[in-house]
């Protein structure tokens, strides 16, 4: 992706982080002729025993996309965070044009298909994550073991090895302080219902924060 060095991230804590906060992800996997098979589905970070990160995830066996994972295959996969549209006249400043600002996280390599046993690992791992997220206790363990064996035979799991891992936070860093103070004055008036426009807000002191610190 065009990715200009004042919204580059490449920090690999920062980005796994954002991924963890962001699961739900597009998964795309390049065809020989054609449109790419694209899938939205929710990933899990895996750190390995090296302390290496990937990326866990899986897709109903009846989806066309499974073929394309196949014999070591590469994929893209995209998470994507808070996003706002930036108003002109937010800015200390003039002329100017109006601008969006978003986060969003890359994940390229090869795949490497999982065996039923490590999917139903990759299920337990995933659930967990996300029932502890709504303060749920549903357990995967607690299932009848004939009915979980059924449905791990109607799902395809996958590895995505992490090769490159790029991140674009584009919160305004082109901008002077004082018109990044305004934007998030701005955003943070915008209804409590409007939370793209809230969080984004709290991306920009985010970022600001790093910067004071000299991090970024």
């Amino acid at each position: 992706m065009y990715n200009p060095d004042h919204f580059r991230e490449s920090d690999t804590e920062e980005l796994i982080s954002f991924i963890r906060s962001h699961p739900f992800g597009t998964l795309i996997s390049p065809v020989a002729a054609g449109m790419p098979h694209i899938t939205h589905i929710p990933f899990g970070v895996h750190q390995m025993a090296e302390g290496a990160y990937c990326l866990r995830a899986h897709l109903a066996r009846a989806n066309p996309h499974c073929a394309a994972l196949e014999h070591g295959a590469r994929a893209l996969a995209i998470f994507m965070g808070p996003h706002a549209y930036v108003s002109p006249a937010w800015y200390t400043v003039a002329p100017a044009v109006p601008t969006w600002n978003f986060s969003a996280v890359h994940v390229q390599g090869p795949v490497r298909l999982l065996s039923a046993e490590e999917s139903l690992i990759t299920l337990r791992a995933l659930t967990a994550e996300n029932e502890a997220h709504v303060g749920g206790s549903w357990s995967l363990d607690e299932q009848n073991p004939e009915y979980l064996a059924r449905m791990v035979q109607g799902i395809v799991g996958f590895e995505l090895q992490i090769e490159l891992l790029e991140g674009k936070f584009k919160m305004s860093q082109n901008r002077s302080e004082a018109d990044r103070v305004s934007i998030c004055e701005a955003l943070e008036s915008r209804p409590i219902s409007d939370s793209n426009s809230h969080e984004t807000a709290g991306w920009v002191r985010h970022i600001d924060a790093h910067r004071r610190s000299g991090s970024r």
